[in-house]
């Protein structure tokens, strides 16, 4: 059975269109409620993607808050988990790993798959 999360991201993905602002665009990208306060605060800066929600420029909201898109580069998760735990809002390696595999039950956590690594700002 898939969780309330799963199945809201799945029903954003459908629903899922750019919306053009001139220079950048408007994407949904959905976090786990759990990520409100690091997002907000700044401690949250990258979030890890089995698929691209956007590009360098483009803008989404969340939570109250409107992130810019600084860069989206592919990693593998076993660097993002060693490396860049804490930009992902994580307090180590296995809470990165936990929080992974929450989203992602059938496959879990697989180190040397490749993800697109979103890299973001707070600008309001």
């Amino acid at each position: 059975m898939k969780s309330q999360f799963s199945k809201r991201c799945e029903l954003f993905s459908q629903k899922l269109k750019r919306v053009d602002r001139g220079s950048f665009k408007t994407v949904f990208i959905p976090f786990k409620p759990q990520f409100k306060d690091v997002l907000l605060n700044g401690q949250k800066v990258m979030t890890s993607r089995t698929r691209t929600f956007g590009k360098c420029r483009d803008q989404f909201r969340i939570f109250g808050g409107t992130f810019e898109i600084l860069s989206v580069k592919t990693m593998m998760l076993n660097t993002i988990a060693t490396k860049f735990f804490n930009e992902e809002g994580c307090d180590s390696p296995e809470d990165f790993m936990r929080v992974w595999c929450e989203i992602h039950p059938y496959k879990g956590f697989q180190p040397f798959q490749f993800v697109h690594v979103h890299i973001f700002r707070r600008i309001r």
